[in-house]
């Protein structure tokens, strides 16, 4: 019998990429992916991403919704929702999302960018409008 946080966090993961298996392309995915193996190449997710201790990803990352990483990923990840690195992540990369948590004890290599789109662009009219 499964309990309920199995449930919960299988919920909306169509895809599965499990230990000791590896994907290599352009991989396009309309709901989320679990990934505990390896990934190369560009990630294109329409759900969430979650990135197993035994997982990596060496690829550029576009994600729907939301990302949590326990294992490695090495390239850029641009998510229209929450980044999450628990503690035994490493990522090498540059970043961008609404919202992001970093765990003490992750590692983060790159430049980072939170907050919507929009956000960003009215802060960057404002700084002109000021400095004109």
């Amino acid at each position: 019998m499964s309990s309920r946080s199995e449930k919960s966090e299988r919920a909306g993961v169509e895809t599965v990429v499990g230990e000791g298996s590896s994907l290599e392309g352009k991989i396009v995915v309309a709901e989320g992916i679990r990934v505990d193996g390896v990934v190369t190449g560009r990630l294109e997710v329409g759900g969430n991403i979650r990135v197993g201790r035994t997982g990596q990803i060496v690829a550029n990352i576009v994600c729907s919704k939301d990302v949590v990483v326990a294992g490695r990923v090495e390239g850029d990840l641009v998510c229209e929702g929450e980044i999450r690195l628990e503690a035994s992540a490493v990522v090498l990369g540059d970043i961008s999302g609404t919202t992001l948590v970093v765990e003490e004890g992750a590692v983060l290599r790159g430049l980072i960018s939170v907050g919507s789109v929009e956000e960003a662009i009215e802060s960057e009219n404002v700084r002109r409008a000021a400095n004109v």
